[in-house]
């Protein structure tokens, strides 16, 4: 008897995974795409960026002057995003 009641509520339970994994698949995946089309196309500004910065406009190339560019563009964009979904 008790063996059954066991087979049953692994059953049960395989149930209640296959439907999580359906749901992960289903929401997970489109949300994990958008994040990495935001990432690609970040990345792809930054190397534009610098192409431009570097080769371009002719400026030396120094950690310093890179991270202060980096904290303000990254400054900049959270600064706007949190004034944009401000209550």
């Amino acid at each position: 008897m008790y063996d059954y009641v066991e087979n049953v509520c692994w059953i049960v339970v395989y149930l209640i995974i296959l439907l999580g994994v359906h749901y992960q698949f289903k929401f997970c995946i489109p949300v994990g795409l958008w994040v990495i089309k935001i990432l690609e196309a970040f990345w792809i500004l930054v190397v534009i960026r610098l192409y431009i910065k570097y080769r371009i406009y002719n400026q030396t190339f120094d950690f310093m002057s890179f991270y202060n560019d980096a904290f303000y563009m990254a400054n900049t964009t959270y600064h706007m995003y949190k004034d944009k979904f401000e209550l």
